[in-house]
């Protein structure tokens, strides 16, 4: 009898056209089977490559169906372009937006990319201030955007980067809360705006560097985030990767090939962040 074929996180992910925290996603939503592996590589299990070939089309049908959505929702927005549309607005997140967060995630990314209100509720609760949300001011359940910047320690992140952690396996216990005095390395765990409304992405961006240069005593060193395109060639790009190419976040190849990090004390390009050290310096010695 032939020995099963098993392979790696990385061979799995490639072999679904996924990025490797989706394909933790399928593994454990789809019932793969694994194996322990006790080489001491990098790798802590193998994945049935039987299992993972029978759901090979249905998530490349996903994300196909995905991509034309995106599509759809532009053409849609060209549209209703002369019609008078409400403003947006921002604010911290509350326990209430939970919900159509999680909606325009599944919506925007797939809900395998998504990570439900049972699990941010207590995101939300270890801390207030680290999901910012952009929505219609005329009716806060139509969230437009989402910015989560999750504080946590340096090596928590690492692990998230190079796919040993799920974002679906953060728990409270990995975010920090903040506290006058020290500084912090943030997580880009979540960036979406719905394509109608990506004009109003930089109100978002801005909200929160409003925040930051309003309170110097927390200071905010470095974000990471986990980014690529969505298709391999970066013709077609997320919002996450607009929002690496915004800020000029730097590659991290020694992490992952789309591990990204942003130092906020080192020189920018971007306009934005020049605004952002400019005006937290001034804010700083005003103190």
């Amino acid at each position: 009898m032939s020995q099963e074929k098993y392979i790696s996180s990385k061979e799995g992910a490639a072999l679904l056209g996924v990025q490797r925290q989706s394909f933790f996603y399928y593994v454990e939503s789809r019932g793969i089977r694994r194996r322990e592996l006790n080489d001491g590589g990098k790798d802590q299990y193998e994945y049935n490559y039987e299992d993972l070939l029978k759901i090979q089309d249905e998530v490349k049908s996903k994300t196909s169906s995905r991509k034309k959505s995106v599509i759809n929702n532009n053409v849609v927005s060209k549209v209703t372009e002369k019609h008078k549309r409400p403003s947006g607005k921002t604010s911290w997140a509350t326990s209430e937006d939970l919900p159509y967060i999680y909606a325009l995630d599944c919506d925007i990314y797939g809900l395998e990319y998504s990570v439900p209100p049972t699990k941010t509720i207590h995101w939300w609760q270890k801390n207030q201030t680290a999901i910012r949300v952009l929505y219609n001011e005329e009716n806060r359940k139509d969230i437009w955007g989402c910015l989560t910047l999750l504080p946590m320690e340096e090596e928590t992140i690492f692990d998230l980067l190079k796919g040993d952690l799920s974002e679906q396996q953060i728990t409270a216990d990995h975010i920090l809360t903040y506290e006058p005095g020290k500084e912090y390395n943030c997580y880009v765990s979540s960036c979406v705006i719905r394509p109608d409304k990506s004009n109003s992405f930089n109100l978002l961006l801005n909200s929160v560097l409003e925040h930051w240069i309003n309170h110097p005593e927390i200071k905010i060193s470095k974000l990471y985030g986990f980014a690529s395109g969505t298709t391999e060639d970066m013709s077609e790009i997320n919002d996450g990767m607009r929002l690496v190419k915004k800020l000029f976040f730097s590659p991290r190849y020694d992490i992952d090939k789309n591990a990204w990090e942003l130092n906020l004390s080192y020189y920018n390009p971007s306009p934005i962040i020049q605004t952002f050290q400019k005006r937290l310096k001034e804010t700083s010695e005003e103190v």
